[in-house]
């Protein structure tokens, strides 16, 4: 039986942490940070300071670190050396805020409204939802 080196034995630690947070994202599992841990990122976010490098550094931050250490994280995770799970615990990164840009397209602020609307079956979203059409009719007269 050949043996396993020592770097086989991290990449398979890497794969299965990473398996197990994808399992924990299906799961709809939380990463559970120590309170003590949350208050430090706390502190280093709103000081502005890089949670990675741990240096107050002009730019824009993205989930707690600058532009540089960002890159070098997520290019970490996509090697499989650690989980965002892991560095979200550990107070390396802060977790993903929904977010981005609103739309600025009426006809996809329209359509998101009717999935929102249709997702739901209150009567008064029917309604609301008639009211759309017809006023779609009316613009395309």
């Amino acid at each position: 039986m050949p043996e396993i080196s020592k770097q086989h034995v991290e990449k398979l630690a890497a794969i299965a942490s990473s398996l197990k947070a994808v399992l924990d994202e299906i799961r709809g599992e939380t990463v559970e940070v120590p309170d003590r841990v949350r208050r430090a990122v706390d502190r280093f976010v709103a000081g502005g300071v890089c949670l990675r490098c741990e240096k107050k550094k002009p730019g824009r931050y993205t989930r707690g670190l600058d532009a540089n250490c960002y890159n070098l994280t997520i290019k970490e995770i996509n090697r499989g050396e650690t989980t965002e799970a892991e560095l979200i615990r550990l107070g390396r990164l802060t977790e993903a805020q929904k977010g981005g840009r609103k739309t600025s397209i009426p006809a996809l602020r329209e359509l998101s409204e009717i999935a929102s609307l249709e997702s739901d079956a209150d009567p008064e979203k029917t309604v609301m939802l008639d009211r759309i059409e017809k006023a779609k009719k009316a613009r395309k007269k």
